[in-house]
């Protein structure tokens, strides 16, 4: 990935909106990749936080033509939801400018909703730019396979997921969201949650 960075090979249209959203830049000085902070401070990046360094690796591997392939798991982490979001938009143009095949493993909702709305977005472009969505972020549904790994008679079973164009089903993390509102309304009287005090 340096030699991707340092050559050139990395497209900053792929970058630039990740790397905003952490608040920082990357540059490549005497075959060494640099970061420098919003607050100004520069360091290779073998010295930035374990945060930055996964989050820029990911995102050079997307940003370059170089390699066909990029695996992650659990891209998600280390990154606010913000970022999530941005990540996803950013793998998806990296998969329509360069056909780029990107597998990630995620507990995330935020980076399965994100994923979800890129591609529902691909049945209504007009609407989703006036949302802030780029062609080059909307994900068609035949280019995404979606699965979930569930426990079965001890072993792990790879569940195919049907992707439509309402994206990926998200039942999964809907029904621990409702497991923790559920213990939540339990906790917490209902007028506690609705008058203020």
């Amino acid at each position: 990935l340096t030699d991707a960075l340092c050559s050139g090979a990395v497209d900053p249209e792929i970058l630039a909106p990740l790397l905003s959203d952490l608040g920082i830049g990357v540059y490549c000085r005497g075959g060494r990749i640099y970061v420098k902070s919003w607050s100004g401070l520069e360091k290779e990046l073998y010295y930035a936080s374990s945060g930055i360094r996964e989050s820029i690796t990911v995102a050079i591997s997307l940003a370059t033509k170089m390699y066909p392939f990029t695996i992650v798991e659990e891209p998600e982490a280390h990154l606010h939801p913000s970022a999530q979001v941005t990540l996803a938009k950013t793998i998806a143009r990296a998969v329509n400018r360069f056909g780029k095949t990107v597998v990630i493993t995620t507990h995330s909702p935020y980076m399965l909703y994100a994923l979800n709305n890129l591609i529902i977005a691909s049945k209504n472009p007009l609407k989703a730019r006036r949302l802030g969505i780029e062609e080059e972020e909307m994900l068609k549904p035949e280019h995404v396979a979606a699965y979930l790994i569930e426990p079965s008679d001890g072993k792990a079973e790879l569940k195919r997921l049907k992707v439509s164009d309402e994206g990926v089903p998200e039942d999964e993390f809907e029904r621990v969201v409702n497991e923790l509102e559920k213990i939540r309304s339990k906790l917490s009287p209902w007028w506690k949650r609705i008058l203020p005090t």
